[in-house]
């Protein structure tokens, strides 16, 4: 099975409630969003999906194991915000995307940096779907809820760009 960007699926919780949710990026991880539960008929997708309720990096396994169900694919939509990290290297604090590249110097005197880098597991985005709905978010799911993701320019908007460029290569040898 192979996933691709822009795959649609439906995620459901133990208690019966659905949702869409849609692959962003699919690489060895996969960024997903997930939308807040609506009315369609079986394996049909609505034409507006809605603003996203969750958003984060998450591994295949539903998918293998038959519990996430491909139901399409379309464009992802743009303008979607995605996480930004604080990243350590070599005594120093970046801001970096969603995957990992380097946007900007932390300030060092912000005190609100974003989290380090960080997966839920399938089960996790079923379990925050769940808490969601029940009228109380739990406090470890609050870090994937969309409303919660700020753009970029929070950050690095005043700072200089002096991040400096990842080598992989070194890695492979």
């Amino acid at each position: 099975m192979k996933i691709k960007a822009g795959d649609i699926f439906q995620i459901e919780t133990q208690s019966g409630i659905k949702a869409f949710a849609q692959v962003l990026v699919s690489e060895i991880s996969l960024y997903i969003c997930i939308f807040p539960p609506q009315d369609a008929g079986e394996d049909s997708i609505p034409e507006d999906l809605g603003t996203p309720l969750f958003i984060g990096w998450t591994q295949d396994a539903f998918f293998f194991h038959g519990r996430w169900k491909i139901l399409g694919n379309c464009d992802v939509p743009e303008g979607i915000r995605t996480h930004i990290f604080s990243v350590s290297q070599e005594g120093k604090k970046y801001i970096a995307d969603f995957r990992g590249k380097f946007l900007c110097e932390a300030d060092p005197s912000l005190k609100d940096l974003p989290p380090l880098q960080f997966s839920l597991s399938p089960i996790g985005y079923v379990r925050a779907l769940e808490s969601y709905m029940s009228g109380a978010l739990e406090e470890r799911f609050e870090r994937i809820l969309y409303q919660n993701v700020r753009p970029q320019t929070h950050w690095c908007e005043d700072a200089p760009n002096t991040a400096p460029k990842r080598n992989y290569s070194s890695r492979l040898h």
